[in-house]
């Protein structure tokens, strides 16, 4: 497990080391070899002409490599016959090197480096951890506005009708959206126990996906309204009351454990008025005629 960890925290500084490897994958070099999770052996007499990259394996190489070795998340084994002609780079592993093993390009990389080590405290601290949920937040609060937009301005009279609903009937909305989140589960079991059931499941999660979505943002649409009937001023659009709204609702998700709670009533919201209103068509899901005709 912590070699996995160390794998996926060290794959930044992998990146900066070998600014050559995007090159050599372009190149077409047939013989270039790859392997991921197994280990590498270019044995004493073997030519390969390119590279040799081993992800979480390890390398031995006994005879000759024209371009780089590089292994991350193992080890590399040069023996005495060895010839690199290129870089060896080994992260997150050790290096064994025979007498007369030849480098041409040298050695660089990041041996036995681990993030639980103390000279990586910082990344487990607190302040990285804000930051990275400070930057997260801020491209989801941008996305959510794009989308946001997107969606008034394909369905304006739809989304407002969603919208107003929640502001009409918040305890209908959320008590119905409480219980669709519920039988969500129970929904796909259902499903899951027919051919047919198991062949629409994708089809109903996508169905439910979209409903959390158009809800989320109706609920954002309203809370913009009424942030500019408070403040006693007129909005200049829809768009703008949605941008207000989802800029309102990202904020407040900074704040611990409020911010969540918040974030998941506001779905409830939202995703009851989409199911009560049908996506603000205020049409029935079932017609009377079809309803008799049952």
């Amino acid at each position: 497990m912590k070699k996995l960890v160390a794998i996926i925290a060290i794959i930044p500084v992998f990146l900066f080391l070998i600014p050559g490897f995007a090159l050599s994958s372009v190149n077409g070099n047939k013989d270039t070899i790859v392997r991921f999770g197994r280990d590498v052996n270019v044995g004493r007499g073997e030519i390969v002409y390119g590279d040799v990259i081993v992800f979480n394996g390890d390398a031995t190489i006994a005879g000759a490599v024209t371009g780089n070795v590089v292994v991350l998340g193992g080890d590399a084994e040069l023996r005495s016959s060895a010839h690199i002609n290129g870089e060896l780079t080994v992260i997150g592993g050790n290096i064994e090197r025979e007498p007369g093993a030849r480098i041409g390009g040298g050695v660089r990389g990041a041996q036995n480096i681990s993030p639980f080590d103390s000279r990586y405290s910082w990344f487990w601290s607190p302040g990285a951890w804000l930051g990275v949920s400070l930057i997260v937040n801020f491209i989801v609060i941008l996305g959510s506005i794009g989308l946001g937009a997107l969606i008034v301005a394909l369905i304006p009279d739809h989304i407002e009708k969603t919208a107003l609903f929640i502001a009409r009937e918040p305890w209908q909305s959320i008590g119905v959206g409480f219980l669709a989140f519920i039988l969500i589960i129970p929904a796909i079991v259902v499903l899951a126990i027919t051919l047919i059931g198991i062949a629409l499941i994708p089809l109903f999660i996508l169905f439910v996906i979209i409903s959390f979505i158009y809800g989320y943002f109706a609920a954002c649409l309203i809370i913009g309204k009424r942030i500019f009937e408070v403040a006693k001023s007129a909005s200049s659009s829809q768009i703008f009351e949605m941008i207000v709204g989802v800029l309102i609702v990202g904020v407040l998700r900074f704040v611990p454990f409020i911010g969540g709670l918040l974030g998941f009533v506001i779905s409830l919201l939202g995703v009851g008025a989409v199911l009560l209103t049908k996506f603000g068509t205020g049409k029935p899901w079932v017609k009377k005629k079809e309803m008799l005709a049952n």
